[in-house]
C-alpha cells in the first residue's frame, strides 16, 4: 500500500491524473482513510474499475434485435461516452460497427451528454459516406438528419457549413471523405467548429503518422468532445500503425505512447530487418 502511495506521489511536478484516483479509492477502502476528491472523478474512478456491462437493453427507438456480439460492441462504445474516453471499435466487417455506433449517438443524445442542436461529424471512404449512415439510419429507425459533404461545388459547401453551424433541430450527422478534410480545416479555421462528435468509419485511413491527411484530422477534430473510430484492420502493416490513430482518437494517449511517433518507435520497437547500408525496412516489439 505504502509502495503505491510513493509511487503516486514522486511522480513529476506530484500530480496524480484521473487514472490514478482509483488507487486513492481501494487506499480508502483498505486503510480506512477518507479522501477529498471531487465527486466527479469519485465517480468516474468507479465506472472504470467496473468496466463495461456485455448486456444491454435494446435501444429506445430501435428496429431490430441486437446479436450478442452487437451488444458487446454498443457497450464497449457506452462505456468509453460515459467515462469520457475516445475510443476504437475493432471488429470485422458486417458485424455491427455502424449499427453500435448509431445507438450510442442515439444514447449520448437521449442522456445529454451532446447538445443535439450540434451536428455529428462522420469521415469515411466516399461510397460509405455518400450512402451507407443514411441507409443503416433509415433501417434501423433512428430519424436522424444526414448531410452530405461531397461532390458539392464551392458555393454550396459554404452553405452547407453556414447552416449547421446554426443551432439544430433533429439529430444531424455530416459525413465526409478524407479528401474534404482541407475544406473543413479551412473554413472553420477562425470560427468555432459546430461538432459535438466525430466519428471516423476506417480509422486505419489515417495510419501514417506523417501523412498530410493526418495533421488535418488532428486539426479537424481538436476540441471536439467525443471520438470514436471505427475499423476491421487497425494495424494492417503492424503494430507501428497504431499511434496516429491513438493520437486523434484521444490526445490524452500522448502520456503512455509519447507526443510524437518517433518517440513511440524508439521506445517499444526496435530494428527487426536492417539494410547494409543501416536503413531500417522492419520494426519489431521490443521483448
Amino acid at each position: 500500500i505504502l509502495q503505491n502511495l510513493t509511487h503516486l506521489l514522486s511522480q513529476n511536478e506530484r500530480k496524480i491524473d484521473r487514472y490514478d484516483a482509483q488507487q486513492l479509492v481501494d487506499l480508502e477502502h483498505t486503510l480506512g482513510m477518507a479522501w477529498q476528491m471531487p465527486e466527479k472523478l469519485k465517480t468516474f474512478s468507479e465506472k472504470l474499475k467496473a468496466g463495461y456491462q456485455s448486456n444491454l437493453p435494446t435501444p429506445q427507438g430501435f428496429h431490430g434485435e441486437l446479436r450478442p456480439y452487437q451488444q458487446q460492441g454498443l457497450a464497449w462504445l457506452q462505456f468509453l461516452a460515459q467515462t469520457e474516453h475516445g475510443g476504437i471499435l475493432a471488429d470485422d466487417m458486417g458485424l455491427g460497427k455502424t449499427l453500435a455506433t448509431l445507438a450510442t449517438i442515439n444514447k449520448l443524445v437521449e442522456t445529454n451528454k451532446i447538445d443535439k442542436t450540434k451536428p455529428i461529424l462522420i469521415i469515411a471512404p466516399i461510397t460509405v459516406a455518400l450512402d451507407t449512415w443514411s441507409r443503416e439510419a433509415e433501417k434501423w429507425g433512428y430519424d436522424f438528419d444526414v448531410e452530405i459533404n461531397i461532390q458539392l461545388t464551392p458555393k454550396k459547401r459554404e452553405a452547407l457549413f453556414e447552416r449547421i453551424s446554426k443551432p439544430l433541430e433533429k439529430v444531424t450527422i455530416v459525413t465526409t471523405n478524407p479528401q474534404q478534410l482541407p475544406s473543413i480545416e479551412a473554413y472553420f479555421k477562425d470560427k468555432p467548429k459546430p461538432f459535438s462528435m466525430f466519428v471516423i468509419d476506417e480509422l486505419s485511413m489515417f495510419k501514417s503518422a506523417t501523412a498530410k491527411r493526418f495533421k488535418q484530422m488532428l486539426e479537424v477534430g481538436k476540441n471536439i468532445e467525443y471520438a470514436i473510430g471505427l475499423t476491421g484492420t487497425p494495424a494492417p502493416n503492424n503494430l507501428l500503425d497504431v499511434w496516429s490513430q491513438l493520437m486523434i482518437i484521444d490526445p490524452k494517449n500522448q502520456r503512455y505512447f509519447g507526443s510524437n511517433f518517433f518517440y513511440y518507435r524508439d521506445t517499444f520497437f526496435e530494428p527487426d530487418v536492417i539494410a547494409r547500408d543501416g536503413t531500417v525496412y522492419k520494426w519489431k516489439l521490443k521483448p
